[in-house]
């Protein structure tokens, strides 16, 4: 039997540790930004550091980028523009 993943959401209300509900919201902006910031680094730490080890010129690689690569690029900036302001159209 196999089980399907349920989506976790937290349930109940949120703990408001600022004193506005729009604060609060700012404070979930900068979190999210920060979370992907972390894991971004750690990606790239782990992606160069390959990469030299297999001989490969990091920074040409990451200069010679096709038009396919930079529209891809753009279309992730979009989305986390997107989640970020998704934040703004929740009730306070």
């Amino acid at each position: 039997m196999t089980r399907k993943a349920r989506p976790r959401v937290a349930r109940g209300p949120q703990p408001q540790l600022l004193s506005s509900p729009y604060e609060e919201k700012l404070l979930r902006m900068v979190m999210t930004l920060a979370t992907e910031l972390a894991v971004t680094r750690e990606r790239t730490d782990a992606l160069e550091t390959a990469c030299r080890n297999a001989g490969i010129d990091v920074n040409a690689v990451l200069e010679d980028a096709s038009e396919a690569t930079v529209a891809d690029r753009l279309e992730r900036h979009r989305e986390l523009a997107g989640r970020l302001l998704q934040i703004l159209d929740e009730p306070p």
